[in-house]
């Protein structure tokens, strides 16, 4: 390959990657290139909407998958009006279709005492040096 050709290869990836850099695109718009729109909204169940993306979206049921923020909005959805999104899991009734189980939201921290807190599974050695079981040495 000669040098001229070099240099005109190396000239045409710089414009390339100059022209691409030069294209703004923020997470919000590359999650919503991914998203589909619903193509008949006389499909959705709960109603339908435009989403931040302009484009056509089915409303979340009762125990249907859901986002609780802008980027989560786009990838899962919105609950329908009167429902709430709670650990990804919309919560509440509507139209006679219920999903009653209580919502107890994610802490950055919890405790042994909360009764919501995930049972975890310990080495057995751990036991011993555990300052707050409550089971007897002689099991």
């Amino acid at each position: 390959m000669s040098s001229r050709n070099i240099l005109l290869l190396s000239v045409l990836l710089m414009g390339y990657l100059y022209w691409s850099l030069a294209q703004p695109m923020t997470v919000y718009e590359m999650l919503c290139t991914l998203r589909q729109a619903v193509d008949n909204p006389n499909e959705c169940k709960f109603g339908f909407f435009t989403n931040i993306c302009q484009k056509l979206e089915c409303w979340k049921g009762p125990g249907e998958e859901c986002g609780d923020n802008m980027s989560a909005y786009i990838r899962y959805g919105q609950c329908a009006s009167g429902l709430i999104c709670c650990n990804g899991e919309c919560k509440g009734c509507i139209n006679g279709i219920c999903n009653s189980e209580p919502c107890h939201p994610p802490h950055s921290y919890q405790l042994r005492s909360d009764p919501h807190m995930m049972e975890r599974r310990m080495d057995p050695l751990y036991r011993i040096f555990d300052h707050y079981t409550t089971s007897n040495w002689d099991e």
